[in-house]
């Protein structure tokens, strides 16, 4: 579990690293989880360790969510101000979300899940 948690560490470092390299608008943390999926999806798998310790700590996430909800209280007068785009942008941003949620699953679905062995299997006549 150490090792999934360094890599962990490591992606959201990495994306800290490239938002503060480049005054970048996005958190590291979510810079870091976007070069995480880029890696995932070029890999073609989950390493086991990261799989391990995702796994584990996938019950936590209510846990990890509550700083950021803390946070958005101290915005209060903001939200106050701003309600109705907060709205619209709530609404856009789901609907968007549902509406292209098949078609993304649809897209992954249609793609065999581990192309390498399927290549190796090709090349040596299998």
């Amino acid at each position: 579990m150490l090792k999934g948690l360094l890599i962990l560490i490591g992606f959201q470092l990495a994306g800290e690293f490239i938002s503060a390299q480049f005054g970048l608008p996005f958190p590291g943390a979510v810079i870091g989880m976007g070069i995480l999926f880029l890696y995932l999806l070029i890999k073609g798998n989950t390493p086991k360790p990261l799989s391990t310790t995702s796994t584990a700590l996938f019950p936590y996430i209510p846990l990890f969510l509550m700083p950021a909800c803390v946070g958005a209280m101290g915005y209060w007068s903001l939200l106050q101000e701003e309600w109705l785009a907060l709205i619209v942008a709530l609404t856009v941003s789901t609907i968007t979300t549902i509406a292209l949620t098949p078609y993304i699953m649809k897209f992954f679905m249609s793609r065999p899940l581990n192309t390498k062995k399927q290549v190796n299997r090709e090349s040596s006549g299998d």
